[in-house]
């Protein structure tokens, strides 16, 4: 997983580069519609651990004209002429789900998730009547014939650790 993270004040020497890939991830969402979160943090709770499934607050929108200006985020929404920003005291950027938290200076018991909903991962539900697995090929087959889906899962040796481990305590969370 690539997670960029910027600390303001950070004497990590690879913090200039971090709010550098963070600013070209935030500008390529213009004119893209954007799940836009805010939650409370709780102690030493991480973001990413936190329920960020929709709830009443939680907005969708086209995001127009984002940028950094110096560590400052600027944009607008499409329906709206006035420009919004918020200046960060830690901006994560995490690539595999496509999404920027950020942490705002003026907040720092909140936590803002920003999302292109072009990224957002989608759901399939499905009885699964076939199962199979390919052992050579590293390769679980669902297979649903009443909707006529099947589904070829690619597995790292990582991951069939993981699925063993699950199927051995079904009581442990996935």
């Amino acid at each position: 997983m690539q997670t960029y993270i910027w600390q303001a004040g950070s004497s990590d020497p690879a913090n200039p580069e971090h709010l550098a890939a963070i600013r070209q991830w935030w500008q390529s969402l213009d004119n893209k519609e954007v799940n836009w979160r805010q939650r409370i943090l709780s102690g030493t709770t991480e973001a990413a651990s936190l329920n960020w499934d929709d709830q009443r607050f939680d907005e969708s929108f086209l995001l127009v004209a984002p940028q950094l200006r110096g560590i400052t985020l600027y944009w607008r929404k499409s329906s709206q002429t006035d420009e919004r920003s918020t200046t960060p005291h830690k901006l994560e950027l995490d690539l595999l789900h496509q999404c920027l938290y950020i942490y705002p200076r003026s907040q720092p018991e909140v936590v803002i998730r920003i999302e292109s909903k072009e990224f957002a991962f989608r759901s399939l539900d499905l009885e699964a009547t076939v199962v199979e697995y390919d052992a050579a090929h590293q390769i679980l087959r669902l297979r649903d014939n009443l909707q006529q889906i099947e589904i070829n899962a690619h597995l790292t040796l990582e991951v069939i650790s993981q699925l063993q481990a699950a199927l051995a305590d079904p009581s442990q969370d996935a």
